[in-house]
């Protein structure tokens, strides 16, 4: 099927899913996305060798434009944000310039912070699905068994947390993290338009805490932080840390045509000022809202 068709199916989709009420139409806008060729690069140049044969047998011989332009500005010690739609290949953004930097320099750390300890938990999956001995991650959350803490302290370079475990279970103790603080090159943060409001305060302090402590140790790691698509990344990502930072937001992922519209439900009290309307019961409400 067609671009044309598909968005012709889409609307008498809509049509019949959302009928009217005595003659007034219920879909107030309709708007049409066209569809969205990927934009490729070839893998970039001087990639390790290693890394590049990972890749191909995950599937991957080219890049999305956005992904090499992220690891560009990595490589060129520049803290970026990534901002790109959903399902656009983020994770592989901060992915490759870690792995990179860990296959180049031995004695590299990298911290991945993510809101939840189950998304840390799904990124620390994909970085063991290149099956590098060279990347020693390890989760490091509420839910880690002291007996392990102490090793993973010891041994490994990646570590994946969330801001609230930083606050507590690493920066007050810093001085036994001193070795792996004093070779932080990479600190990622993953999910950055959800610290807002009084948790983004919170993760803005959090952040700036943990520059002041690498300072201490004299590291200055680049920040790489991935976000949805909000209309002011970079601002975003410089309250937060501080730092001038990036913004990577053309996006070279293939997307296929999109209908927007805007359901307005029927009214409910006409009298009123505004006028009542009837909004759907959400799954296991008793009542209309």
């Amino acid at each position: 099927m067609d671009a044309d068709s598909l968005l012709r199916t889409l609307d008498e989709a809509m049509s019949t899913l959302v009928p009217s009420a005595r003659g007034a139409p219920r879909i107030a806008a309709l708007q049409h996305l066209p569809a969205r060729p990927a934009r490729t690069v070839p893998l970039p140049e001087h990639l390790p060798g290693l890394l590049a044969q990972r890749l191909e047998l995950l599937g991957i011989d080219t890049l999305y434009s956005h992904q090499a332009e992220a690891l560009t500005h990595v490589r060129a010690g520049r803290h970026v944000v990534i901002a790109t739609g959903t399902a656009s290949g983020k994770s592989l953004c901060y992915q490759l310039p870690l792995i990179e930097r860990l296959l180049r320099d031995d004695k590299a750390t990298a911290l991945y912070l993510a809101p939840t300890k189950a998304l840390a938990h799904d990124q620390l999956r994909a970085l063991r699905d290149f099956r590098l001995p060279h990347v020693r991650a390890a989760a490091y959350d509420g839910d880690t068994p002291r007996a392990e803490r102490e090793a993973i302290r010891r041994t490994a370079n990646v570590l994946l947390t969330n801001p609230d475990m930083l606050h507590v279970g690493l920066l007050p103790s810093h001085r036994r993290w001193g070795d792996f603080l004093h070779r932080l090159a990479l600190v990622i943060v993953d999910e950055c338009h959800v610290a807002r409001g009084v948790f983004g305060s919170h993760v803005a302090a959090i952040l700036r805490r943990l520059r002041r402590v690498c300072g201490h140790y004299s590291a200055a790691p680049v920040f790489v932080m991935a976000s949805a698509t909000i209309g002011n990344p970079g601002d975003h990502a410089h309250a937060l840390t501080g730092l001038d930072v990036a913004e990577v937001v053309d996006d070279g992922s293939p997307r296929p045509p999109v209908a927007f519209a805007l359901w307005e439900p029927p009214l409910t009290d006409e009298a009123s000022v505004r006028g009542a309307r009837r909004w759907p019961k959400p799954p296991g409400c008793s009542r209309a809202w």
